[in-house]
């Protein structure tokens, strides 16, 4: 007999917020512990939840809230941190929104078959949509693939395609680890129609004593192509026990100070230190830049988040740093930058090209294509 539940707010509790008292773990032996959960996958800068769409997992993140935001050189947050954070709140949010059918399927209810070290929740129904959660334990005891599986509702099992799938190796923490997760956003938004994000989204984690890594490869990917255009790239977050965290992302969005609202293609690196400030070094293409042209933006915000610095540069692409940019418009004093955000660190210029980061716990690079799922 199938079990079928419709997904609301309540069922993402033991995903979003941990598996407690309120979660049926049933004889889980382990398999509970290597689910795939939000926060441990969310790319997180400045730690205000609602810009950044993250999931906020401990205290430990609580204490990277933005506080009370001072004044300004243009007042409230700085506006290229703003749109920066856009992008990574479109993420987040892609994130959460596929894992939900996994909150729907194991909140509550045991497997519904475990045969052996292979554990199977499901069907649930989401609108027109069967889905159907499988879990594999490994050769090595800690390490565990998963693989949610969808069809179109009523349809028989044969139909089930493999939506999302990974793999991790649990460390001393539940649901954190090393390992790689992938979401065919294709395959799933052809099964589901209240899905609207496509492309691919590929991504590897390391979760450490020092903090976490995270790379994520993205490929065709657009939260609705209707509004954003696809496109590939490699985003990687640094998230460390001492307050500082990293992002290199890129997105589409209407750059500060830009002519008309037509929207550039930003490649940012951001940095923000937990009760300090931040600085992003970005640029910027398309849009109202001319072809040929880049925009070189370099933007410092303090605790608050509120701007102090910012100089924008026009260069002429493979010109940087050569002296043939002109300064189009800057702000404040580049010593209003916070010490140690003084100096430029801009991203590759090439989207899809990864960056080495110093401060990385562990080096983590995305897979190339979708997880087996299987634990190997």
């Amino acid at each position: 007999m199938k079990v079928r539940h419709v997904l609301g707010i309540g069922l993402l509790g033991c995903l979003l917020g941990g598996f407690g008292a309120g979660c049926n773990r049933g004889d889980d032996d382990g398999f509970i512990d290597a689910v795939p959960e939000q926060a441990a996958l969310q790319l997180d800068l400045t730690g205000d939840s609602a810009a950044e769409g993250t999931t906020t997992a401990s205290a430990e993140l609580a204490l990277d809230s933005i506080g009370v935001v001072q004044q300004g050189l243009a007042g409230g947050v700085a506006p290229y941190l703003d749109g920066a954070r856009n992008g990574i709140k479109a993420l987040n949010e892609a994130m959460r929104a596929h894992l939900q059918p996994i909150a729907a399927l194991i909140r509550d209810q045991a497997p519904t078959t475990a045969p052996g070290q292979v554990r199977i929740w499901g069907p649930v129904t989401r609108g027109v949509t069967d889905y159907r959660f499988v879990m594999r334990r490994g050769l090595i005891r800690n390490r565990f693939g998963w693989a949610l599986q969808a069809k179109a509702m009523g349809a028989p099992d044969a139909d089930y395609k493999v939506v999302a799938a990974g793999a991790i190796t649990v460390g001393t923490v539940a649901r954190r680890g090393v390992g790689v997760v992938g979401f065919d956003l294709d395959q799933l938004g052809a099964l589901d129609p209240t899905v609207k994000a496509r492309g691919k989204i590929l991504a590897a984690f390391a979760h450490g004593p020092r903090g976490t890594a995270l790379a994520y490869g993205l490929k065709g990917f657009s939260p609705d192509p209707a509004r954003k255009q696809p496109f590939d790239a490699v985003f990687q977050g640094v998230h460390t026990v001492a307050g500082k965290n990293i992002a290199r992302l890129a997105y589409h969005g209407n750059l500060a100070d830009s002519a008309t609202a037509a929207e550039e293609f930003a490649l940012a690196r951001l940095r923000h230190v937990r009760g300090v400030g931040g600085r992003a070094d970005a640029l910027a293409t398309g849009g109202d830049v001319p072809a040929g042209r880049v925009h070189v933006v370099n933007e410092c915000w303090d605790a608050g988040a509120a701007q102090r610095f910012v100089i924008v540069r026009d260069c002429p692409v493979g010109g940087i740093g050569q002296g043939q940019c002109t300064v189009v418009k800057t702000e404040g004093q580049l010593t209003d930058c916070a010490p140690g955000l003084q100096t430029e660190e801009l991203p590759p210029p090439v989207a899809t090209d990864p960056m080495a980061e110093s401060e990385a716990p562990e080096m983590v690079i995305p897979p190339s294509e979708m997880p087996a799922g299987d634990g190997a």
